[in-house]
């Protein structure tokens, strides 16, 4: 397949991901409920290099022919600029809310959630694990470790999860 359709084409998927991730994330805002602890906002420094990187990426094809790997190469363009899309999107809007979480590059509904591993176990054992760490195991991805910027802001959601019956230990 020519280059150029190649590149055209990930500019393209990439134009469409944008107003999808849109549309995505106002729904998900919608079906949440009202934001009952919000957690800070992290910098988006490096959303937005890694973007612009996934976009310019597909450019190299013109100055190098990688034959059959022409494909790979912007897929992994196109993945990358979907992640961090939609990591950015994300970053505003952390936080505990009625149904669901938003955190670090994790999006679920407390209905989704099947338990939290390590409050089940006993309290020696616990402190193995790391403070600014979060494990919940999903329906949808089995076990999600959610790893916020400190210890305290983990604590926080934690708490906000007990007091809200999401937690019940």
């Amino acid at each position: 397949m020519n280059k150029t359709i190649i590149i055209l084409i990930c500019y393209i998927i990439m134009a469409a991901i944008v107003p999808s991730l849109l549309i995505i994330n106002k729904r998900t805002l919608k079906a949440m409920g009202d934001c009952l602890l919000k957690l800070p906002r992290k910098s988006a420094i490096g959303v937005i290099i890694i973007d612009v990187i996934a976009i310019l990426l597909p450019l190299l094809l013109f100055f190098r022919d990688y034959k059959n790997m022409n494909f790979l190469f912007t897929s992994c363009s196109i993945i990358a600029f979907f992640i961090m899309t939609k990591d950015g999107f994300n970053k505003k809007n952390y936080g505990v809310y009625q149904k669901g979480l938003i955190a670090p590059s994790s999006v679920f509904f407390y209905e989704d959630i099947l338990g939290f591993p390590v409050f089940e176990l006993p309290l020696e054992e616990q402190a193995h694990y790391a403070k600014n760490t979060l494990i919940v195991v999903t329906k949808k991805a089995s076990r999600l470790e959610i790893i916020f910027s400190s210890d305290e802001e983990c604590r926080a959601v934690v708490e906000k999860l007990k007091e809200i019956g999401v937690i019940s230990v």
